[in-house]
């Protein structure tokens, strides 16, 4: 938790007061709540436009006010949902500013080694924003807030760490609880909880596809 970051606990009660319609309860978020997305977005997006990150961090905070029920307290604190949220919007952002450029490599894109049993070769593994570019048209936001609510911990937690690029066998492995395991065994179920999270992904995508 950042120095900024109130607990968990903080967060929930802004929430609550906010849904029940307390007059001052949002705009005391936000004065503690702006500064700290825009300095997420400052260390996660250096290279990027100072008032962009303002805007979609502004952008960020209103969107919740309107929609607060897309946020679930059971499945992430308040900042993470918004920190989240933000940084996916502007992932959003790059994306649409490099189509304009005509640079439409991927952003993030990395290569991982496969398990023995995938006979120990390479592959390209599809991010996020290349699966909603493949299935959807929807924002990598409105992806997330999808899923997110279709899954249980700790396959919930599996997908928030997908999303933050965590490459590390032995994070996922004491998100899953299964840290008695060995390393190979850690990998292989890792691997298995990632797959299925993607087959819900290309599930729904299809739903999605359908929609008028």
């Amino acid at each position: 938790m950042a120095a900024d970051e109130l607990s968990r606990q903080q967060q929930l009660a802004f929430h609550r007061r906010i849904v029940s319609n307390d007059p001052t309860a949002f705009a005391e978020l936000c004065e503690i709540a702006l500064p700290h997305l825009i300095t997420f977005l400052e260390q996660a997006f250096p290279g990027q436009d100072a008032h962009q990150r303002e805007t979609i961090a502004i952008d960020i905070l209103l969107d919740y006010r309107r929609r607060t029920d897309q946020f679930d307290p059971k499945r992430l604190s308040l900042f993470a949902y918004l920190r989240m949220a933000a940084k996916y919007d502007m992932l959003n952002l790059i994306r649409k500013n490099q189509r304009r450029e005509r640079h439409l490599e991927p952003i993030d894109g990395e290569f991982v080694e496969l398990s023995e049993s995938d006979g120990n070769q390479y592959r390209r593994e599809e991010t996020l924003q290349e699966w909603v570019e493949q299935y959807t048209d929807l924002s990598l936001r409105e992806i997330f807030v999808e899923v997110e609510t279709q899954l249980e911990d700790p396959e919930a937690q599996v997908l928030v760490m997908m999303l933050e690029r965590v490459r590390s066998t032995a994070e996922y492995a004491e998100v899953l609880g299964i840290t008695q395991l060995d390393e190979t065994s850690q990998r292989r179920e890792v691997k298995r909880v990632k797959d299925r999270i993607m087959k819900r992904l290309e599930r729904l995508g299809k739903r999605i596809r359908t929609y008028p």
